[in-house]
């Protein structure tokens, strides 16, 4: 049997070639069984967790002044403007972050690598892009 997968069909299921003029519907001879299945995605979620776990423990800020953080950023770099457009007032500086830091006395030179490791290198990315991982729900308490 020869197996082919149709790639002009959203689905992209595998059809086994009967003759050359019929084509039916026949599962992907790879595909892996409910419990091979189940035993990635327990694996995947391991990682994740394992991962996660690593994130927390190197995590320079208190969770806390991470969410203030969001909001002040929020506030100071994402405005609206007189006609109701939104618009972003970044630099590409870390101007906004490193002040907001400073008065309440947590800033240190390594936040510099710590917020690039997650691709923070301005106010906006830190926004965008801290907090796309840490997001509110991870900084709950």
């Amino acid at each position: 049997m020869i197996w082919l997968r149709d790639l002009n069909r959203s689905d992209k299921r595998w059809y086994a070639l009967k003759d050359v003029t019929t084509l039916r519907f026949s599962p992907n001879p790879d595909m892996l069984s409910k419990e091979k299945k189940k035993r990635r995605r327990e694996i995947v979620k391991s990682i994740r967790a394992h991962e996660h776990a690593q994130a927390e423990a190197g995590r320079s800020l208190d969770k806390r002044v991470l969410r203030e953080l969001l909001a002040h950023l929020e506030r100071s770099v994402f405005v609206r403007l007189e006609n109701g457009q939104p618009a972003v007032l970044c630099d590409h500086t870390l101007k906004h972050t490193k002040k907001f830091l400073q008065d309440l006395g947590v800033w240190q030179d390594e936040l510099v690598e710590w917020l690039g490791e997650y691709g923070g290198y301005c106010d906006c990315e830190v926004a965008y892009n801290v907090f796309e991982y840490w997001t509110p729900e991870r900084l709950a308490e």
